[in-house]
């Protein structure tokens, strides 16, 4: 039987579907409380659903991925795979704006309330980078609507954040 060396680390691939997912993660990781971490963090780009679906590495898996495209039976399937996710409710926009305010059961626009705290933000923007740093902040917004759900606007983010720092 191989033994583990003491002070190697365990993978944890965040699977994620959009470049703003991407830049958002890439930043995390480089933030000491994850590099001091149990985890190597490793984003990875899915090309389309059913990589999301199928991502399988060694290590821990997390999934971030938003409502967009998905149906209500591939949510119940990615939530039955036992991997952590970090699921928004209409989209990845809505765990940004979660940097500045507490998450209410209804935004009419997101990309119109994210604007008025992130002037000029594009998706896949750098200034999501910055972002980052306020991840405790935005966990606590998020904390009351943090449950995936296919029907009620919320985020699992913060979540699954939060099991990376805590394994």
């Amino acid at each position: 039987m191989k033994k583990r060396n003491l002070h190697s680390k365990e993978r944890f691939t965040i699977v994620v579907e959009g470049k703003t997912e991407a830049i958002y993660f890439e930043a995390l990781k480089q933030l000491l409380p994850f590099r001091q971490s149990n985890y190597i963090l490793v984003v990875e780009n899915a090309k389309n659903l059913n990589d999301l679906i199928k991502a399988s590495e060694s290590g821990k898996i997390g999934r971030v991925f938003d409502k967009d495209h998905l149906t209500k039976e591939q949510l119940g399937r990615i939530l039955k795979s036992g991997y952590s996710i970090g699921y928004s409710n209409p989209n990845f926009e809505l765990w940004l704006l979660a940097h500045f305010i507490e998450l209410r059961s209804a935004h009419s626009n997101i990309n119109k309330e994210l604007n008025s705290h992130m002037k000029d933000y594009k998706k896949g923007g750098p200034d999501i980078t910055k972002l980052a740093t306020d991840f405790n902040k935005a966990i606590e917004n998020a904390s009351k609507r943090n449950s995936p759900d296919f029907n009620k606007i919320g985020t699992s983010v913060g979540t699954l954040i939060a099991n990376i720092l805590v394994s």
